[in-house]
């Protein structure tokens, strides 16, 4: 009996051993991942010093950003990688895993983006040529609209007409070709194709992505000549936090904004955001009355609710607009006491909905939503300066209102796994607007259009070097029969500084109700009607581009050289058909081809950024002009910027030369005429500093110190002047100095 204890006793210390030895070679997993994208972190090197091991013991994380250590009751961590800032963690207890963020150097300049990938990625990696402002540059600049914010891009033209406001014209396209979106949905709302940029304020946006080229595989048919994507504010995991903004300009501008948000057991964020913009008109040559740029007084609100699950979250608000915009016309003679005032007024009403749900760590989920309300009313007043009364003018064609009621949805299921040779994104779309106003036959019209698209990302080389982007969307519309639109988009990565990006890409573009069944009379001299008869545009996008990002231990440099082809068929635009009438027509082709060059350089007190751009324009408007050549206008920018963190204080200058941009078209008498918009410098500059612990931002500074106001225009030149012929373009308001404060808490 005693010898069966012994025994006993002797199996049951080899097995205690057994499982001791099991259990000090458990391992827990550490996850080292980039701050901002959480993505993984490959080949960083992590020194551990732990109770057990009195020296310290090295690791390099995998491609999956992870390394595996024993369990420990503490255990001291030293992470370092190339292009991040070094971090050092303590760690008390370590037996699960655990993840380690680090910051990305302040030298380094690769940038992240959303747009088109649907999900954040560093700009190298991406397929697509995007360019980023972020939310410090927009404050630097005193920049409150999308205008202001990319004012000194390369590729970009800005123009205004006074009933319409601001528009964009990106690499030659303009109007319904460049589609402008808030977190990936449309804002409705155009006049004439445009969208008024100054009616879309910067005030809760943490950057603007703009992408070059069709993209209407995974946006739709009106972005055939690239998109413009403003993305919100994330409000973080703060209990309570408050951010309010003052501005003032010379010019006669003055806003106010402010943002609160609040977070419940860190799972349920609240925020709301109001403000007031106020602009009092400008012109060149000022009158007592009249004001080329016209008076604008805007309110807006905006209120989110965010939920937070363990595999995603939903964000959910509404958001109001409401602008009022003045003309006040010249005094009448022969006393001067009388005027006919105009009245435009906007209000916009967007309910959104946008949910991510994660189905383990490769697949998810996404799903955007969108319920729009857009109303303008034009009014007309005869006011008397002495007795002060309005009188409403309701003669045809001086008044109107228009209604637009716009239903969007976008879900996506992807797939995102690491080191994988195939992802994916597929998705259906709809849309559905509705017009009524008296200006349209049949006073009420509709377009529905259904997508089905699919986007696919190929790996066919070690590590993710080379990244294949084949791309097609299926597209039903109630009155036209689409195009299947489709791209194929390449990242090739040479080492790890070179990166060669390419994509061949077919826009589609369905006429707008306005274009199809417009019916304004508004005088005896000017009436304008839609076309039920017209072609759908179509274009043709190819575009090549090498980058060099290099980061060193003090500085950086990026240099980007690029050049991009766009070939447009089936033009719509408005041709004269008598003397008073004008009708939407699909006349001719135009192409657009370009050469840029883009200079990056980054250290701890200077950032310069300087570049060029080469653009050759060419329409067609008839075949009896197919042997006119490319008419190319040179763009220039240079815009350094210093930076002294001991005093807390940044410096920035943004110029920009753009030149004169000339073309052919053919008149009412078949004959051919030169057009062209005059050169022109740009110069803006400003200074901040960092007040009560960087909770206060002031910013003083000067636009347009050149004074540019109208340059000269003769002739059509497409996407900028009107049906008939004009002599200036307004570009800008004179001169002016600013001031802005910005409180955080």
């Amino acid at each position: 009996m005693n010898k069966l204890k012994r025994r006993w006793k002797y199996w049951f210390i080899v097995l205690f051993s057994l499982t001791s030895v099991k259990l000090q070679s458990q391992t827990v997993q550490i996850n080292i991942a980039h701050s901002e994208t959480k993505e993984p972190i490959e080949n960083a090197h992590i020194s551990l010093v732990s109770k057990q091991n009195t020296k310290d013991l090295f690791f390099i994380s995998d491609s999956n950003g992870n390394i595996f250590i024993p369990l420990s009751d503490s255990v001291s961590l030293t992470i370092s990688h190339i292009a991040y800032v070094t971090n050092k963690v303590f760690i008390e207890y370590l037996h699960t895993d655990y993840t380690v963020f680090l910051k990305p150097l302040v030298f380094n300049l690769s940038e992240f983006v959303i747009t088109a990938q649907r999900h954040i990625q560093p700009q190298k990696e991406s397929v697509y040529s995007i360019k980023t402002i972020d939310a410090e540059k927009i404050n630097s600049k005193g920049a409150s609209t999308i205008n202001e914010a990319l004012s000194n891009e390369l590729n970009m033209r800005f123009s205004y007409r006074p009933s319409f406001g601001s528009n964009v014209n990106l690499q030659g396209f303009s109007g319904e070709q460049v589609n402008i979106m808030i977190d990936g949905v449309p804002v409705t709302g155009r006049l004439n194709g445009n969208l008024d940029l100054q009616q879309i304020n910067l005030n809760n946006t943490e950057r603007v992505e703009v992408l070059y080229g069709p993209v209407s595989v995974v946006y739709g048919s009106n972005s055939s000549g690239g998109a413009i994507n403003l993305i919100s504010s994330k409000h973080g995991k703060k209990p309570y936090s408050l951010k309010s903004t003052i501005y003032t300009e010379s010019v006669g501008q003055y806003n106010f904004s402010t943002t609160a948000s609040a977070v419940n057991r860190s799972k349920n964020i609240f925020a709301v955001s109001v403000g007031r913009n106020f602009f009092g008109g400008y012109s060149p040559m000022d009158t007592s009355r009249h004001k080329l740029w016209l008076q604008r007084e805007q309110y807006f609100s905006d209120i989110s609710y965010t939920r937070l699950f363990k595999k995603g979250e939903i964000r959910t608000g509404i958001s109001y607009f409401n602008e009022l915009m003045k003309d006040r016309g010249e005094l009448r003679p022969p006393y001067y006491k009388t005027a006919f005032d105009t009245y435009y007024g906007t209000q916009r009403i967007i309910a959104r909905t946008h949910a991510i749900w994660n189905f383990g760590k490769a697949h998810h989920l996404d799903i955007t939503s969108a319920f729009s309300i857009y109303e303008r009313n034009r009014k007309k007043f005869f006011r008397d300066l002495v007795s002060l009364e309005y009188i409403p003018v309701n003669t045809v064609g001086e008044n109107d209102t228009s209604l637009t009621y716009e239903y969007f949805i976008r879900p996506i299921f992807a797939s995102k796994k690491q080191n994988a040779f195939f992802n994916f994104q597929a998705g259906t779309e709809f849309l559905y607007s509705e017009l009524n106003t008296a200006r349209i036959v049949n006073k009420k019209e509709n377009v529905t259009e259904y997508a089905v698209f699919l986007n696919t990302f190929i790996y066919p080389l070690k590590n993710n070097k080379l990244t294949v982007n084949p791309g097609i969307r299926y597209i039903q519309n109630n009155r036209y029969n689409a195009p299947l639109a489709y791209a194929l988009n390449f990242n090739l990565q040479f080492a790890h500084d070179i990166t060669l990006k390419g994509s061949v890409a077919k826009g589609y573009r369905a006429p707008n109700i306005k274009e199809l069944y417009l019916d304004f009379y508004f005088s005896e001299s000017i009436q304008v009607y839609g076309n039920s008869q017209l072609k759908a545009e179509t274009s043709n996008h190819y575009r090549l581009s090498a980058e060099w990002n290099k980061s060193y231990e003090k500085q950086a440099w990026f240099i980007e050289v690029s050049a991009f082809y766009n070939h447009l068929t089936n033009m719509i635009t408005t041709a004269q058909t008598n003397i008073t009438q004008w009708n939407y027509i699909n006349i001719g082709n135009f192409y657009s081809q370009g050469y840029s060059f883009l200079l990056r350089n980054k250290s701890k007190y200077v950032e310069f950024i300087a570049g060029s751009n080469y653009t050759g324009f060419l329409f067609l408007p008839s075949t009896e002009l197919q042997n006119i050549n490319y008419y190319f206008s040179p763009e220039f920018i240079c815009n350094p910027s210093i930076k002294l963190p001991k005093y807390k204080l940044f410096f920035d200058i943004n110029y920009k030369y753009t030149g004169k941009l000339a073309s052919q078209y053919l008149s009412q008498n078949n004959e051919v005429k030169q057009s062209y918009i005059a050169d022109y410098h740009t110069v803006d500059c400003s200074v901040k500093r960092k007040l009560w612990k960087e909770k206060l931002t002031f910013v003083i500074g000067a636009k347009n110190i050149l004074n540019i106001t109208n340059v000269p225009i003769q002739g059509r030149v497409y996407g900028y002047s009107s049906a008939r012929d004009i002599t200036s373009l307004p570009i800008m308001w004179g001169r002016t100095g600013f001031i802005s404060l910005m409180l955080e808490l």
